[in-house]
C-alpha cells in the first residue's frame, strides 16, 4: 500500500504540475483507483469511499473539459459504479441508487454512439444491473424488475451475437436468476 500512496504522490503532483495535461490526470485517476481497491479489498471501506469520491471529481472534471474524448465518458461511468458498489458494501444502498442511475445514461449514450460496440453493450448491461439489485435492495420490486428485464434482454442480445462466449452466457444466467427472484 506505501508504495501505491508514494506512486499517488507522485502522480498527483504531476498532474498538478500541468492542469491541461489531460493524460497526467488520467494518470492521477489510475493511481487513486489503485489506492481505492486495496482499501476496498483489505475491508476499509470508509477510507476507500473517500479515495473513490475524489476519483470521481476528477473523472467528472476531465469528461466536462474533453466531452468529446469518449474514454474520459466512460472513465466516469466506472467511477460512479465503483463509488456505488462502496456505498452498497457500506450497507447504503439509498446513497448507491442516485450513482447508479447517473451512470446509466452515460452509458447509453456511449452504445448509441458507438453503433453497438460489445463493450458498451455490456457496459449498459451491467448498469442495468446495478440499478435493478440496487431497487430490489431497497424493495422496490416493480422498478427493480423493470431494469433487470432490460438487463436480461440486454445480455441475452450480447450472448446470441457471440455463443461461444462463456463469460457472457453465465452473465446471462445470473441476470436471468436476479430477475427471477424480484
Amino acid at each position: 500500500m506505501e508504495l501505491y500512496q508514494e506512486s499517488l504522490r507522485i502522480v498527483q503532483q504531476l498532474a498538478k504540475s500541468d492542469p491541461e495535461n489531460a493524460d497526467k490526470h488520467r494518470d492521477w485517476l489510475v493511481g487513486i483507483s489503485r489506492v481505492a481497491n486495496v482499501r476496498a479489498a483489505e475491508k476499509q471501506f470508509d477510507q476507500a469511499l473517500a479515495s473513490y469520491q475524489q476519483g470521481l471529481v476528477l473523472a467528472k472534471q476531465l469528461s466536462e473539459k474533453k466531452p468529446e474524448v469518449i474514454e474520459f465518458k466512460r472513465d466516469l461511468s466506472i467511477w460512479l459504479e465503483l463509488t456505488a458498489d462502496i456505498h452498497k458494501q457500506l450497507g447504503k444502498p439509498g446513497d448507491a441508487i442516485g450513482l447508479f442511475e447517473e451512470c446509466l445514461p452515460i452509458r447509453e449514450g456511449l452504445l448509441n454512439a458507438s453503433l453497438n460496440d460489445a463493450r458498451f453493450q455490456t457496459d449498459v448491461a451491467t448498469a442495468l444491473d446495478n440499478v435493478g439489485t440496487t431497487f430490489g435492495e431497497l424493495e422496490h420490486f416493480d422498478e427493480s424488475a423493470n431494469f433487470l428485464s432490460r438487463a436480461v434482454d440486454l445480455t441475452a442480445s450480447i450472448a446470441e451475437n457471440d455463443p461461444s462466449n462463456l463469460a457472457i452466457q453465465l452473465d446471462l444466467a445470473i441476470a436471468k436468476m436476479r430477475l427471477g427472484v424480484t
